[in-house]
């Protein structure tokens, strides 16, 4: 009878460290499955937030243009946009724009990338119109010393 005893105990050790064995494996699953949804979900808030700062940057300096301020518009501009352009030429710029609708412009495509020699960027895509013609508006916006600056604007008609 003891040996019965000790034959099921046997049985009974064996059939509990197979079960233990797939629940050691399911537990490392689901350790791999959580660690990769929380990195995706941390990738997509890291982009969404940065994109979202940058494109606010990119709206206001476009209402400035449609308003036609000049210092204000300056005022949210890297210092390489400043090399390349002085405060009389982002006016005479501005005034050429005049008749776009650009405080209705549509945005087409978001795109922000990362680079040592550029630090962090961001590039927008506009659709705007005038009475006849359709422009391409693309604005670009750099991260400089922590805060968002417009690195380049450009206006051309659509294709």
């Amino acid at each position: 009878m003891e040996q019965e005893k000790s034959a099921v105990e046997e049985k009974v050790t064996e059939t509990n460290e197979q079960t233990e064995k797939p629940k050691k494996k399911r537990n490392w699953f689901k350790i791999v499955v959580l660690s990769i949804i929380t990195f995706v979900v941390a990738v997509f808030a890291i982009v969404t937030l940065t994109t979202q700062k940058s494109f606010k940057v990119a709206g206001e300096f476009m209402a400035y243009l449609d308003d036609g301020k000049t210092e204000e518009a300056y005022a949210m501009v890297s210092n390489e946009f400043k090399e390349g352009t002085n405060k009389e030429q982002l006016g005479e710029f501005i005034d050429a724009l005049d008749g776009i609708d650009l405080k209705n412009a549509k945005s087409v495509s978001k795109e922000i990338s990362s680079s040592t020699d550029e630090g962090t960027k961001s590039t927008f895509l506009y659709e705007a119109n005038n009475a006849d013609t359709k422009y391409d508006i693309e604005i670009i916006v750099i991260k400089e010393n922590n805060n968002w600056l417009i690195y380049n604007v450009k206006v051309t008609p659509a294709k």
